[in-house]
């Protein structure tokens, strides 16, 4: 892979010395201190020839304990049973993380393009921290306890994503033809180490090891054919083929003894052909497409039909409104499937391989108005799933909370958005978003029903001031998103600001950052009959962010 990259990035590059260059970029570095501002730096490239564009980047990012030490608290009551459990938890971590890629884009002729690019991210981090975690009976005696120190070592995250494609438009305006292949990997290599240090009435074990290596490889062929019938219809014909291949060698040991050692293996082809019609008219446009998808898992097989349609009016050129309704199929995750049984001193969590995947339907009536001004959008949606991906959480016997997946999750949404982007005066731009949600989820699996109520407010500002000095606030609060059938979010907040100026003639920009940033609080309201109610809050040690960022173009 390596030698094949290089040859393909020295080619152009050898290509372009018979060729007028021009080389053009930025290099950014930033530090600051809080949680959110680690050490950065970056450096983005744009080299043009007559016939090729190259563009490669790198960015390296520092993982560092003062800027990711995250504190968690857990409060639940059982159901049925009465008793209670807590637990405090605090850990952060260091390491570092590396984007990198590059753009080719290859211009035949005018009529043939050849494009492939390849972009990575890196990233390998070891986490440490403590936890302690208590059960009580319901009149708040002790049952046990437990003190443990958290250490990974090795936390690693691999991503490579490379594509190629063949764009050839034929003597007839309009059409043209399209070759694409994607590949994705994704790798992830794990050691997790608990460590019991003070326990109380718990002898199970003292030591939990947890070792995990997976490869996910992503194949994908796509053909697409665009043809005008006409001076305003067009027609979009194709075909995809995706194949994924899941291989995970997980494995946990509760001191000397296995838990589990099994490798998992899981791969799913799909072969699909699409047809999309699309129609303009002065004031009209209409888009219909149509895909069917048959996809051949290990133990079944799957055939869906995936209708997408959409009609616009214009009412004059700066109003519009528009209808649409689209399906899409979301495939379980790795963490969905695996159905090893991983075991912490009071929980038991584990996948279900028979997972096949969630069909989001979603109908939208958005209006549009496109002033010299002033930019407003509203929108109304309703999204409706049958068959979404549920968690299953119950207390078993002995006191022990078990996770599990299921695939019989409802829901049912409203969502209402409107947003608006004004130009108030020379310099001064306000822009302001809100969203109320109405969304109930269901799993009838497990009797429950939770009907919610949430919002999200955002506003911003931008100001230019004299001496080419710009300032910038915004902020963003939240409260009452679901999260699953049994919680949804407490109420949570962002204050940001920035000042920034530009020197050397435009090409120096220095930017000083502030942020402020309220983790929600999870509110679990719903539970089972052998459930729990409660309380999850994550939160930053530090909220309070400050950042210095440089960028210099060339």
């Amino acid at each position: 892979m390596k030698k094949i990259l290089i040859c393909a990035l020295a080619f152009p590059f050898a290509m372009g010395l018979q060729a007028q260059t021009k080389v053009e970029g930025d290099a950014t570095i930033s530090a600051g201190y809080g949680d959110t501002a680690p050490y950065s730096g970056g450096v983005n490239l744009k080299i043009n020839t007559d016939n090729f564009t190259i563009k490669p980047y790198f960015n390296v990012k520092s993982i560092m304990p003062y800027n990711s030490t995250e504190l968690t608290s857990l409060d639940f009551v059982y159901a049925g049973s009465g008793n209670r459990f807590t637990q405090e938890q605090e850990h952060w971590q260091e390491g570092v993380s590396l984007k990198y890629g590059t753009d080719l884009q290859f211009r035949m002729n005018k009529y043939n393009i050849f494009q492939a690019s390849i972009d990575g991210d890196y990233t390998e981090r070891a986490i440490k921290g403590e936890r302690s975690e208590y059960f009580y009976n319901p009149d708040g005696t002790l049952i046990s306890s437990v003190k443990s120190i958290l250490n990974s070592p090795r936390l690693d995250n691999n991503e490579v994503k490379v594509q190629a494609s063949y764009l050839h438009k034929t003597h007839i305006q309009g059409e043209q033809l399209l070759l694409k292949y994607i590949y994705e990997l994704e790798q992830e290599d794990e050691d997790i180490r608990q460590e019991l240090s003070e326990t109380v009435n718990f002898d199970d074990y003292s030591l939990s090891h947890i070792t995990g290596d997976i490869d996910i490889h992503n194949h994908e062929v796509l053909f697409d054919w665009k043809r005008p019938l006409a001076h305003n219809q067009m027609l979009d014909m194709g075909m995809r083929y995706n194949h994924r291949y899941i291989i995970s060698d997980d494995a946990q040991y509760l001191d000397s003894k296995e838990n589990y050692d099994e490798v998992f293996r899981h791969r799913m082809q799909t072969a699909a052909a699409f047809v999309g019609y699309n129609l303009k008219s002065n004031a009209w446009e209409a888009d219909a497409r149509v895909e069917y998808d048959y996809t051949r898992m290990q133990e079944k097989n799957l055939n869906d039909v995936i209708p997408q349609a959409k009609l616009v009016y214009h009412f004059n050129p700066f109003h519009s409104l528009t209808a649409s309704y689209a399906m899409r199929i979301v495939r379980p995750t790795l963490s969905y499937l695996v159905d090893c049984e991983t075991v912490s001193p009071y929980t038991k969590k584990y996948g279900n391989k028979e997972l096949e995947g969630t069909h989001i339907n979603r109908m939208a009536l958005t209006y549009n108005m496109l002033a010299p001004k002033v930019i407003f959008t509203a929108t109304v949606a309703h999204i409706n799933v049958t068959d979404g991906f549920n968690a299953i959480w119950y207390v078993d016997d002995k006191n022990v909370r078990r996770y599990t997946w299921g695939n019989e999750g409802v829901r049912k949404a409203v969502e209402i958005t409107p947003q608006v982007q004004w130009i108030a005066a020379a310099g001064t731009k306000v822009n302001a978003a809100f969203t109320a949600l109405w969304d109930e989820r269901i799993a009838y699996a497990i009797n429950l029903r939770n009907p919610n109520w949430g919002f999200t407010g955002k506003a911003g500002l931008e100001q230019v001031l004299p001496q080419g000095i710009k300032l910038g606030v915004n902020a963003k609060v939240s409260k009452g998103n679901t999260v699953d059938v049994y919680s949804h979010e407490g109420l949570n907040y962002t204050f940001g600001a920035n000042v920034m100026r530009s020197f050397l003639d435009n090409k120096l920009t220095a930017s000083l950052q502030y942020e402020y940033k309220e983790l929600p609080e999870i509110e679990i309201t719903q539970c089972a009959p052998i459930g729990y109610t409660g309380s999850l809050y994550t939160r930053h040690h530090n909220p309070n962010t400050v950042k210095l960022v440089l960028t210099y173009k060339f």
